[in-house]
């Protein structure tokens, strides 16, 4: 596989991040926590949490003051999957781009303007969404999305929503796609993004999560809320069920 621009961008973003956690080091900057055994569940499950949100700090701070880059982010949430279309989705991507442009384009004000004339207020289609989006991602040079918890989109969704992300990508060369999630809707990703995935792995051995848990059920400010078989319960069953995640970069099917 080739070594191009965007996947060496993608792995200095990656080993950036991974010093600014500062595992095993100094205090995190983030939270004032102790530091964490480099390899420990918990740093870990400390990376997973925070691995996405730094990615987006860091592209933040390092293109800040560049009014042609535009970082853009959406969260998955399983609470509000119902409520998370991709039209809904698609349409935060636009308003995140529109809202940094210097000028917004007479077509995508009169678009809007007609949308919120209309009987009930309806508000764009999928298709005129992205038709816009691809009008406002013209004038930039880049244009960061990032995609937190991807697995938490409705399943019946997400396919959608990938088609709907690989034809942004295929309209703009300028757009770089980050995405985090479990794995196992890799399958999917690459079902769709057909020239390949960059991923890391995140994992933890099944020993780690078991000291992770035993530390939090020692923590639990509510004395004597569990029994000694619910705690033998939790800690077979949880490291039985418990997967990893994944950062993936996604290439669109020209290869860029």
């Amino acid at each position: 596989m080739s070594t191009g621009p965007r996947r060496l961008l993608f792995i200095a973003l990656v080993i950036l991040v991974l010093e600014r956690l500062t595992l095993g080091g100094e205090h995190d900057s983030l939270n004032n926590s102790p530091p964490l055994e480099k390899d420990s569940f918990e740093a870990k499950y400390q990376l997973c949490r925070k691995f996405s949100s730094l990615a987006i700090d860091d592209l933040c701070n390092k293109f800040r003051g560049q009014e042609d880059v535009v970082v853009t982010c959406l969260y998955c949430d399983f609470l509000t999957q119902k409520e998370q279309s991709t039209t809904s989705l698609v349409g935060a991507l636009l308003k995140q781009v529109v809202a940094r442009l210097e000028s917004v384009p007479a077509e995508i004000s009169d678009a809007f303007l007609e949308e919120k004339g209309n009987l009930g207020g309806r508000g764009l289609l999928l298709p005129d969404i992205l038709k816009l989006l691809e009008m406002a991602l013209a004038s930039l040079r880049r244009v960061f999305i990032c995609v937190d918890a991807l697995d938490e989109c409705l399943t019946g969704r997400l396919p959608e929503l990938l088609r709907s992300l690989r034809s942004i990508v295929e309209a703009s060369s300028g757009v770089r796609l980050f995405v985090t999630g479990r794995p196992h809707i890799l399958g999917e990703i690459e079902k769709h993004f057909t020239q390949g995935v960059q991923t890391i792995p995140i994992k933890s051995a099944k020993e780690d999560i078991r000291r992770f848990i035993s530390r939090r059920l020692e923590d639990d400010p509510i004395s004597g809320a569990m029994d000694g078989d619910l705690k033998a319960d939790i800690m077979d069953t949880v490291p039985k069920t418990a997967s990893g995640m994944y950062v993936a970069e996604p290439r669109s099917p020209s290869g860029r």
